[in-house]
């Protein structure tokens, strides 16, 4: 609709003047490897401090966060770019993604058959901790009306639960943010906690 495609193009300008946020302190405690989508990136949030990376680094001043997150990354895109990143220098990985595949319809075999390809690849290269974000309930945002609502909120359990599983065979720290529309926080501060697209959330989301 031409109400969905206007909200959109804010998303994409949200997106070009959003600064992602990073830190490289001289004598890190910790080195942090930050790699996801539009979310993780900071895209919605007016100042980089109250974006994911943002918050980290109030909590852990002397982390050294590197962000490779990218907005509208999908798994695929994750894959290939994780695939050239020197993993040794860190010693913790948080990856968040997957919204842009439920919003873009990636069949679930594929997303499993991706998910498979990422675990070994981190198991195989990578000797420190992994921590994994799954996708919120994308039925949430303002933006979205029923049916899809409906759609995407099953879709969004369903890709929480592949996330759930994958991570416990691969013995992955995994955070999931997926609530029922009842009880999702957010959606109870749709009016407040959201940024201008009415689909990424805002400072205070």
């Amino acid at each position: 609709s031409i109400r969905f495609i206007w909200y959109s193009r804010h998303s994409v300008q949200l997106g070009k003047t959003t600064h992602c946020f990073s830190s490289t302190p001289t004598h890190p405690e910790i080195r942090i490897l930050l790699i996801g989508d539009s979310t993780l990136y900071g895209t919605g949030c007016t100042d980089a401090k109250n974006s994911i990376a943002g918050r980290i680094h109030q909590d852990y001043p002397l982390a050294s966060i590197t962000n490779e997150s990218e907005n509208g990354m999908t798994l695929r895109r994750l894959l290939k770019k994780i695939a050239v990143i020197d993993l040794s220098a860190y010693d913790l990985i948080l990856i968040q993604v997957g919204g842009m595949d439920v919003l873009k319809l990636t069949p679930l075999f594929f997303v499993r058959n991706m998910l498979t390809e990422l675990g070994t690849m981190l198991t195989r290269t990578f000797s420190g901790t992994v921590m994994c974000i799954s996708v919120n309930n994308t039925g949430v945002p303002p933006l979205m009306h029923a049916p899809f609502t409906h759609f995407f909120d099953r879709r969004s359990r369903m890709f929480s639960e592949l996330w759930h599983t994958w991570s416990k065979e691969h013995s992955f720290i995994h955070v999931p943010l997926y609530r029922s529309r009842d009880t999702d926080p957010l959606y109870a501060l749709r009016t407040t906690h959201f940024a201008i697209d009415r689909m990424h959330p805002n400072d205070n989301g």
